[in-house]
């Protein structure tokens, strides 16, 4: 484990850019399905958002427990390197959607094969020292927050002053330049053999009493906190008008983000004093 360091910084570095990418499109989804897709009836648009949303977290639910599967037989480091390049196609794709039918499916698909923070930080979790898990953690947190930050602002003026496709192209591209750089990651992975003389028998995970309580708390948490967020450029469209929407949901989106890019440095390094 003497390179955890060096995957730490890779993976930062990596997960950095993705956020990036990722969250300069992801806020301003309504405002593209309403001006580009000609959706502009109050009650047609929140049920396309819904369904935008939906699909793509239905499907990476469903997909997660399998490609945890697979990583396990193969590898943390080619499931990244999966999700970074698929992507890479997936979402420039969606900028010349011709209805809301095909950027669901483009959706469905980018979510299938996505999961670049659950295969990141697993990384970070098994290739770093038990003493400087919580740190490691805790750093690698902040790349999450400062790229969500850095791409609710870049999105909000990219799309604010050159459109849509211009944001589509960037999570692109930054996902092509995030798998290039997982590519010099270095993972130690021994696949678990089956015991001698002994078929292999389907995966059973073992979730004790707290991995369910844990689970339940993010099941509750997330909905929570998604309530309301994928409607967050319409109210901010009803306010300012649709002319400057995309501008201030970018800057609200990044306010929240500071707070969780300020939450993540401390707790992190919180976690490394407490038992």
């Amino acid at each position: 484990m003497q390179y955890w360091k060096r995957n730490l910084a890779l993976v930062w570095f990596s997960q950095l850019l993705i956020l990036t990418g990722y969250s300069s499109s992801l806020p301003f989804i309504p405002l593209f399905i309403k001006q580009r897709l000609d959706i502009t009836d109050a009650k047609a648009l929140a049920l396309a958002i819904m369904l935008y949303h939906f699909t793509g977290t239905i499907t990476f639910t469903v997909s997660a427990p399998f490609w945890g599967i697979v990583a396990d037989r193969f590898g943390r480091k080619i499931m990244l390197l999966r999700a970074c390049f698929l992507n890479a196609v997936f979402f420039p794709l969606m900028a010349f959607s011709p209805t809301l039918t095909v950027l669901i499916l483009l959706r469905i698909g980018a979510s299938f094969f996505s999961g670049t923070n659950t295969a990141a930080q697993t990384i970070i979790a098994t290739g770093t020292p038990k003493e400087h898990q919580g740190f490691a953690l805790g750093f690698f947190s902040t790349a999450i927050w400062t790229g969500t930050m850095l791409g609710f602002l870049l999105g909000g003026i990219l799309v604010h002053y050159f459109g849509y496709t211009t944001v589509f192209l960037l999570c692109g591209a930054t996902y092509i330049v995030a798998g290039s750089i997982v590519l010099f990651v270095k993972e130690d992975f021994h696949r678990a053999e089956a015991a001698a003389g002994k078929e292999e028998k389907w995966y059973r995970p073992n979730l004790s009493g707290p991995i369910w309580m844990m689970m339940i708390a993010f099941v509750l948490l997330c909905g929570l906190r998604h309530l309301e967020a994928p409607y967050l450029a319409v109210f901010v469209s009803q306010m300012t008008g649709d002319g400057t929407a995309a501008f201030w949901t970018g800057i609200v989106s990044t306010a929240a983000a500071v707070g969780g890019l300020i939450a993540g440095a401390t707790f992190g390094a919180l976690a490394d004093r407490r038992p």
